[in-house]
């Protein structure tokens, strides 16, 4: 079984993790956190809102649902790109002590 909660990241997430860093926070956060994350939940919300509640679609009462939404996508987006920081800067640190500990 994976363990999803480890703290360094292996080659090919270092890899993919350097592609992110290059492109920078703003983009990041912008498509992972308020695009995906923050599309999937307007999406979920707007479902909610229509077929369970019946309500009519973007009704101007239910516009903080929108805002909630945008909100959460830029936190989660910061948060995942703060925690993979932090996992990418202990991968870098285990591979320079391996290195410094290896014999030649």
């Amino acid at each position: 079984m994976r363990n999803i909660f480890k703290l360094a990241m292996t080659g090919k997430e270092l890899k993919r993790w350097e592609h992110s860093r290059k492109r920078g926070e703003f983009v990041y956060v912008l498509i992972w956190g308020v695009l995906l994350f923050g599309g999937v939940m307007f999406v979920f919300d707007t479902c909610w809102t229509v077929f369970v509640e019946h309500k009519y679609l973007f009704s101007w009462a239910d516009n903080y649902r929108v805002a909630a939404d945008l909100v959460g996508g830029i936190l989660f987006g910061l948060l995942t790109w703060h925690t993979n920081e932090s996992r990418y800067s202990k991968a870098l640190m285990r591979e320079s002590s391996e290195k410094q500990n290896s014999p030649e």
